[in-house]
């Protein structure tokens, strides 16, 4: 038997480290950035050591490791591990494992910082096993941004309210703290040279709104960044996002005019423009509903309702819509229920809500809805299920005795002949016609008069002769 050195290390990777219980980070798989977006910013990645077993390798295995990098500064996340060797901010880190016995060379975690210059920082490590084996992890890259090359806003996704919420007059229980009608919010973002995402200039910060035609709007609406903190910088709670605050304090008897707007921020001595609109409320003829045909019993039917101001331009997001209890005729639906409200949605999006009915019995009924002052309604008729055919047309007359009048209420069309074939005793059947009466029988010795077709509410006279 020949016993040898076993080398106890199968392979190594390098790769973003996750959240290490720095309180920066929340969750436990979230890794650390691949982006680094100013001088100074870091990373941490993360050098596993395993065995064949895909288990960490065991203590003592590993020699030595080199780490290297093509930009940044490399560090050393354990800083009782800066004796085994040299790793102070250059573009490599040199471990001798063996002469720090506290170390755990199995999981080993370096530092990357930001030095300045914009680029692509290459990472590799290199890690020499003590029975003589040699691994070279994949590469990972970091980007290192540069200066802000551009800023730009984002576009509106709705139009904003040209008065001030809270003072609408458009519903008695409007709170402006949380009818948020009259103010828009729109993301101010910076790009680098090389198009890598960056913070939006600090220096400089400057916003303001001109209208169609060009000229400062300086009362009734401001622009801010509400969302800074005390240094000036974007809150952590928006992940340093700036957004531009648009907000509307026009009364309603002096709101901003409708129409397209333009919002200019500067920072850093970069500029950008975006448009957004200013809407009004619901206008007096600005509410349409819908048309969902004539729905019969025990069918679904939706109706869209649509608000728009006076200018015909969708009303702001969240404007209020109020549906009433349904109509039967103008008469209140209280005994008789012909159809009821599923769902339906109060808050306007892009101009609209919806709603869903059910039909329950035949009839018509009417839909009435609100938006402050405005009001519109649609009548609906709804259908009885159609009726299918008889197999016996006679299963559909009111009287099938001799003597009496009958109704035919069948479906579709049959004939006098069809009717007496499937009649027991009468022989006869008259309709009246042209204001008098004609007569179709039946006998033995075969038929007198002329057959005649019969409709759905044809008027009948059974007869025996």
């Amino acid at each position: 038997v020949t016993i040898g050195t076993v080398d106890e290390v199968a392979s190594a990777s390098l790769g973003l480290a996750t959240d290490l219980g720095d309180v920066t980070l929340s969750g436990d798989d979230k890794p650390y950035p691949s982006t680094l977006k100013r001088r100074g910013d870091s990373t941490r990645l993360l050098l596993s050591v395993l065995n064949a077993n895909g288990k960490a390798s065991a203590r003592g295995s590993v020699s030595s490791v080199l780490v290297t990098t093509s930009a940044g500064r490399l560090g050393l996340l354990d800083s009782s591990l800066a004796g085994a060797g040299s790793c102070a901010g250059g573009l490599s880190c040199q471990l001798d494992v063996s002469k720090v016995t506290a170390a755990n060379a199995d999981r080993l975690v370096f530092t990357l910082t930001h030095g300045g210059s914009a680029g692509v920082a290459t990472v590799r490590a290199t890690v020499f096993s003590r029975a003589g084996g040699t691994y070279l992890t994949d590469p990972v890259e970091v980007t290192l941004a540069g200066p802000a090359e551009s800023i730009s806003i984002g576009a509106a996704t709705r139009s904003v309210l040209n008065v001030d919420a809270g003072a609408a007059g458009e519903d008695g229980t409007v709170d402006d703290s949380t009818d948020t009608r009259d103010r828009l919010l729109l993301a101010v973002t910076a790009v680098d040279a090389a198009g890598v995402s960056v913070d939006v200039p600090a220096n400089a910060r400057r916003t303001w709104i001109t209208d169609s035609e060009g000229k400062r709007v300086t009362s009734g609406v401001t622009a801010t960044f509400p969302h800074l903190g005390a240094d000036g910088e974007p809150a952590l709670t928006l992940a340093r996002s700036l957004q531009a605050a648009i907000e509307v304090n026009r009364s309603a008897a002096d709101p901003l005019p409708a129409g397209e707007y333009t919002l200019t921020v500067t920072a850093g001595g970069k500029t950008a423009t975006q448009t957004f609109t200013a809407t009004g409320g619901p206008a007096s003829d600005g509410i349409t509903i819908s048309d969902p045909g004539s729905p019969t019993v025990n069918e679904t039917f939706s109706v869209t309702v649509t608000v728009k101001d006076a200018e015909g331009n969708a009303v702001p997001d969240g404007t209020m819509v109020t549906w009433a209890p349904l109509d039967a005729m103008g008469v209140r639906l209280v005994d008789t229920v012909l159809a009821v409200q599923r769902t339906a949605t109060t808050l306007t999006k892009d101009g609209q809500v919806t709603a869903e009915y059910l039909a329950i019995d035949a009839g018509s009924i009417v839909i009435k809805v609100t938006s402050g002052s405005a009001a519109a309604t649609r009548r609906v008729d709804l259908q009885p299920v159609p009726r299918q055919p008889s197999e016996d047309p006679t299963d559909d007359l009111t009287n099938r005795n001799p003597g009496g009048l009958s109704v035919w209420l069948g479906v579709g069309e049959t004939s006098a002949s069809a009717l007496l074939s499937r009649l027991s005793g009468p022989n006869t059947l008259g309709v009246w016609m042209d204001g008098e009466w004609r007569y179709y029988t039946a006998t033995a010795s075969g038929a007198v008069g002329e057959d005649f077709a019969v409709m759905p509410g044809t008027l009948l006279w059974v007869d025996l002769r």
